[in-house]
């Protein structure tokens, strides 16, 4: 069974009384202005029956007013769940800035690494490059020493 907040179980009594004591001022200010008036009122039957219907749209009133107070409380009570969602949600959000931070660092000690080992490559190329103009050097300097070695042969 619902509990019912007893605030709200004493407003809605109140509100119940308050709608019978209105219709029965109302009924008893139609019928002093219909004296002053001195036209004769509607009947006794007539009067009862519009007090009946009177009653009804205010009970109808009432009702809709129940279920919307019902509603508003049920809506209040999730509102612990949906503030734990959310409490959740910024400790994923915060967690994820974290990660993101993280990654963006190793993203930067990969690019200095990249342009370290790019650097080293191109120092390594150029050495390698100036070893082999040596060994050409030397190549045709070889060349030319066995050439003229042919040449005191051959003499």
């Amino acid at each position: 069974m619902e509990k019912t907040n007893p605030v709200i179980a004493c407003t809605l009594g109140f509100k119940k009384s308050f709608l019978v004591i209105l219709s029965g001022v109302v009924c008893w200010q139609v019928a002093e202005l219909e004296a002053q008036s001195g036209r004769p009122g509607p009947s006794e039957s007539e009067t009862r029956d519009e007090l009946t219907q009177t009653l009804e749209e205010l009970e109808a009133l009432l009702k809709a007013k129940d279920e919307e107070i019902h509603n508003l409380q049920s809506k209040n009570s999730d509102i612990p769940d949906l503030e734990k969602e959310r409490e959740e949600a910024v400790q994923r959000l915060q967690d994820l800035a974290t990660r993101n931070a993280e990654l963006e660092q190793r993203v930067e000690k990969a690019e200095q690494t990249l342009a370290s080992s790019l650097e080293e490559r191109d120092r390594a190329e150029s050495e390698v490059q100036r070893v082999i103009d040596v060994l050409d050097v030397k190549i045709y300097d070889l060349n030319d020493l066995r050439q003229s070695l042919a040449k005191l042969i051959d003499k």
